[in-house]
């Protein structure tokens, strides 16, 4: 995404280091990226403001803002013990699992590879040559050989 080459200035427009920039108010008017970003920073400012009310407590609010910052200071080690019990389980499901892998990769001789054996072959083809090569190894091949003519 592009930034708009006003967008600098905009800020220091909103930030009011230049108040009285009146083509910085009306490049926001006709730019949509810099009001979108105004109408961000807009938000941002009110809601830092609103976070930065002090409230004053009461004598009658006391007891129980006294008893949230009791139950604030023992939560963490309720929370710890809980804590301790899912890495316990976490650390419990990787064992298992790599026991379970090593098991798989380490458990006895792999099965061998067994090839087709070709007892017999026959074609129901008119005019196609049928034959077979066994190798030195036991490898064993069956060629059909049809007249070019014959295959479309």
């Amino acid at each position: 995404m592009n930034k708009c080459r006003w967008l600098s200035r905009v800020e220091q427009w909103f930030d009011a280091n230049m108040p009285q920039d009146h083509e910085a108010a009306r490049h926001v008017a006709t730019c949509a990226e810099c009001r979108a970003e105004v109408a961000l920073w807009r938000t941002l400012r009110s809601g830092a403001q609103h976070a930065a009310q002090r409230e004053t407590i009461r004598d009658a609010q006391f007891p129980a803002f006294m008893e949230g910052v009791r139950e604030g200071i023992e939560a963490p080690a309720t929370a710890w013990r809980w804590s301790g019990a899912w890495a316990f389980a976490s650390v419990a499901a990787a064992a298992l699992i790599t026991a379970g892998s090593l098991f798989a990769v380490f458990s006895g001789d792999p099965a061998p590879v067994e090839g087709t054996v070709v007892e017999s072959w026959s074609t129901d083809l008119e005019d196609a040559e049928v034959r077979q090569y066994s190798s030195e190894n036991g490898t064993q091949t069956v060629w059909v050989n049809v007249a070019r003519e014959d295959m479309w």
